[in-house]
């Protein structure tokens, strides 16, 4: 039973970890990050989704971390355990996440190809969800290249699927975007997602018995 809880907890240190990243919590953020970034290969351990978020979730938190290399290696491996347990969509979400560092970088012709290479996966699998926010973080790139039209198309496709969903919080999330040329409204809207998230994990962890 132990034994059975220690996993548990295992597992909730990459969750943690993004969630404090995303709380500007960066040394608490850090140190969920590297006890989860240690841990030994967990394939016989835990189901296909914790391994593959585990490498997208641990990703998204070096980012936020400025641990760039870190982030780019957590992203290859999601990519590449993808590929060898067929988990396509994972695939698709880690492009998305490159394509973004790579726009961080300044390297726009490389995440244009990234962002491309997911929606292209995604459209194919009709994955609604991640193909919407694979556009809208196309729209991103454009808008930061000064793209004006291009990043118009994307963003209207992501409302057009946004809205065929019934997703009027990312609708709003969009055109707010659309309308202020930046993402401050989006991280606000994030991290006060982020601290209920937390909350929750933490209350769950603590009754584990």
């Amino acid at each position: 039973m132990r034994n059975a809880i220690y996993e548990q907890i295992k597992i909730s240190w990459f969750c943690l970890a993004l969630l404090s990243s995303i709380l500007g919590c960066h040394q608490e953020a850090y140190e969920f990050a590297e006890k989860s970034y240690i841990q030994p290969d967990l394939k016989n351990q835990t189901t296909p989704w914790a391994i593959s978020y585990r490498f997208l979730f641990l990703a998204a938190s070096y980012r936020n971390l400025r641990n760039i290399d870190k982030s780019f290696e957590m992203y290859r491996r999601a990519i590449s355990f993808a590929e060898e347990s067929h988990y396509t969509q994972v695939k698709a979400k880690a492009l998305t996440g490159l394509a973004e560092l790579y726009r961080d970088n300044g390297d726009f012709e490389t995440a244009l190809l990234k962002h491309s290479d997911s929606i292209q996966i995604l459209d194919a699998i009709s994955a609604k969800c991640d193909l919407a926010e694979a556009y809208f973080q196309r729209g991103l790139t454009y808008q930061k290249m000064g793209g004006v039209e291009k990043s118009q198309e994307d963003f209207d496709k992501a409302i057009q699927l946004f809205s065929e969903m019934e997703a009027p919080k990312q609708v709003e999330k969009v055109r707010q975007t659309m309308e202020s040329g930046g993402c401050d409204r989006i991280l606000a809207d994030t991290r006060k997602n982020a601290i209920a998230l937390r909350s929750l994990l933490a209350y769950h962890l603590s009754h584990l018995n």
